[in-house]
């Protein structure tokens, strides 16, 4: 006797589907492109500054957007970067802009620069000379101020105004007095420094007694003597 056996075969349709909702639900969102948004540094839109002066602008973001960034100065690109330092080689005015601009949009800004140039000094003028002539003494000839320090022989000879005028063309002689006294004296002629060969001062120094001054020289700026 033989037996029969009968086999059935169903089909396999639920992991398919379930398979095609998985790999259908794996899409990631991306996040969104904004403007740029820009804080600059200089808000004026002319700027002075002289020809031996630096200028230095920043372009500060506001936001974590990303962008593009550049700095033209009379139309070249001279900066990609968000800060740029202008540093004139000559005076004249210059136009600098700055752009920083991506796929949402852009932020510019524009500015008039005026570079003045240096002014020089005038020179000081030169003292005029007066010449020496037949004329001339080789002795001082002017007794501008006699001020002389309290001490010994001071309101007589040689500490009092005579003796001090006694001195001018010739070979006289004036104390000071003590520390601090002072006398002005001037030349009828200019006398130029020659190194050593220009003034000589005599005085009564003595080997237990230095008796040091000190000595100023000053130009006849004015020319008036």
């Amino acid at each position: 006797m033989k037996t029969k056996f009968t086999f059935y075969r169903k089909p396999l349709l639920i992991p398919t589907l379930i398979g095609s909702l998985f790999f259908g639900s794996c899409k990631k969102n991306e996040d969104p492109i904004f403007p740029p948004e820009i804080q600059m540094s200089v808000e004026s839109p002319q700027i002075t500054i002289n020809l031996d002066d630096k200028l230095l602008i920043n372009a500060i973001s506001s936001t974590n957007s990303e962008y593009t960034q550049e700095w033209k100065l009379d139309g070249e690109v001279v900066s990609t970067i968000d800060s740029f330092e202008f540093i004139p080689l000559e005076s004249g005015n210059y136009i600098m802009s700055y752009r920083a601009y991506n796929s949402a949009g852009e932020f510019t800004a524009t500015y008039k620069i005026i570079v003045n140039a240096i002014e020089e000094p005038e020179p000081e003028p030169e003292a005029p000379i007066r010449p020496i002539t037949d004329e001339s003494n080789m002795y001082v000839t002017d007794l501008f101020d006699y001020s002389p320090a309290p001490g010994q022989f001071i309101n007589k000879a040689p500490g009092n105004l005579a003796s001090a005028k006694g001195i001018l063309r010739g070979k006289g002689m004036a104390t000071l007095g003590a520390w601090g006294g002072s006398i002005v004296l001037g030349f009828d002629h200019s006398v130029i420094n020659n190194e050593g060969e220009d003034i000589i001062i005599y005085n009564n120094a003595m080997p237990n007694f230095a008796e040091p001054g000190i000595i100023y020289v000053m130009q006849d700026e004015s020319g008036n003597g």
